[in-house]
Parts: structure tokens; sequence; C-alpha cells
């Protein structure tokens, strides 16, 4: 239709289509352009994309798993005493140590750190339930270490097998089995609690050792204090 126009007539016409625009800017709501993400400005300079932090994984817990599946996993593991062990999982409190030992195993075996953290005890840095809570979550892997130490204690994320080779008054020795890592060898010592039954004392731990399954040479660990010592033999 324009092109029929007569020019003077579509030169009239040019100041009312540049209307709409000067009424925006008027008014200031002109279109402009957006600011970019802080992330798309950097990568723009080549700094690559902006850093994302590790999730953090949900926090497991043994009260949660559905029953019968944890039944089926304690009679595997425990036999005739998987009716004493399913009871302490679920909060009761244990009638002996060796119930405790027991059922820190099928904590370990689901890493349910809370339940780890709740059922021990310690002096200095062991003594609040929230820092033995975060060493836990860190040697089960659930979230990222703050320090690039590594050691064999690392490897009870992934249990095998539990063997109790005596448990006598307030002293259990026992051997959390890890497959191919080896095994972990302590002589437990635990202390009453009212609550719980019996609790497993860090400061008490006199013998913890690590034996490798192909060199089969004990690693022996001393925890006084708040250090862990290491040193192969």
């Amino acid at each position: 239709v324009a092109g029929k126009m007569p020019a003077a007539l579509l030169q009239g016409l040019a100041p009312l289509a540049a209307l709409p625009a000067l009424a925006a800017a008027l008014s200031g709501r002109a279109r402009r352009p957006r600011p970019r993400p802080a992330a798309l400005r950097r990568a723009g300079r080549g700094f690559g994309a902006a850093l994302t932090p590790p999730k953090r994984q949900r926090r497991r817990s043994l009260a949660r798993m559905q029953p019968e599946r944890l039944r089926e996993r304690l009679r595997t593991d425990h036999g005739s005493l998987w009716p004493a062990v399913e009871r302490v999982v679920l909060g009761k409190a244990a009638t002996c140590p060796e119930e405790m030992v027991r059922a820190r195993f099928t904590a370990l075996r689901y890493k349910d750190p809370l339940f780890m953290a709740r059922t021990e005890c310690g002096d200095g840095f062991f003594r609040k339930e929230a820092a033995r809570l975060k060493m836990w979550e860190e040697t089960l892997g659930l979230v990222p270490k703050t320090n690039a130490m590594t050691t064999p204690w690392e490897n009870v994320k992934d249990v095998d097998e539990l063997e109790v080779v005596k448990a006598e008054g307030l002293k259990v020795l026992y051997k959390i089995h890890c497959g191919a890592a080896g095994y972990l060898y302590e002589e437990g010592i635990f202390k009453e609690h009212p609550q719980l039954g019996y609790v497993f004392s860090i400061s008490d731990l006199q013998v913890s050792q690590w034996e490798d399954s192909s060199a089969r040479k004990p690693t022996e660990a001393s925890l006084a204090g708040d250090t862990l010592a290491l040193g192969g033999t």
C-alpha cells in the first residue's frame, strides 16, 4: 500500500512512525540490553564456566531403611544374633558391648555417619558429636575431605565382613574385613550409657591396626589426644 502513496504523504507520516519509540524513551521504558550473568561475563573474558560447589549427599540413616531389606542384611551379617542387632540399630539400648560392635558394623556398611557419631565418646576433639559426625562423613566419602591426607582406615567405607574374635566385659576384639584392601583389627573398649546401653570409647582405644591383604603388614594407630599417628611395621 505504501508504494501507491504519494511521496509527500509518506514524508508526512514518517514523524508519526517514530512516536512510539519517542514515547517509550520519554517514559523510561526504552529497551536496554540485559546484563549478562557473571558466569557468562567470566567465560567471555576467557575464565571458563563458573565453579559449582560439590553437592552434599543426603545423609543416610538406618532408621529410614525398608524393614525387610534391613532384616535380610542383618541375618546375613549376624546370623542368629540379628534380632538383637536390629533393636540397637533402630535406637534401643544395647545389652552388651558386642551388640553395639555389630550395630556399628551395620552402620558402616550402610554409611550412616550419625549412628557412628552418636554411639561413641571421646576426649578433646572427639568430645563433640558434631566433630565426630564430620569425621565420619569424610571417612565414609559422603562429603569432600578437608585435607589431602589418606589413611588405610578410609577403606572402612567398603566393609565386607565382621569377625568378633573375643568379647569379655567392656572389651571386644574384632576384625572388620574390607575385601582386597585388608582388614581393621581393634580391641575396643566400651562405656556404659544411660540411653544407648554401651558406647565405643575412642580415647580408651589402645590397639587399632590395619593389615593389608597383600603385604600382610599391619599399620598401627595411636589415638593419643587428638592426633592419629600412623606407622608401618
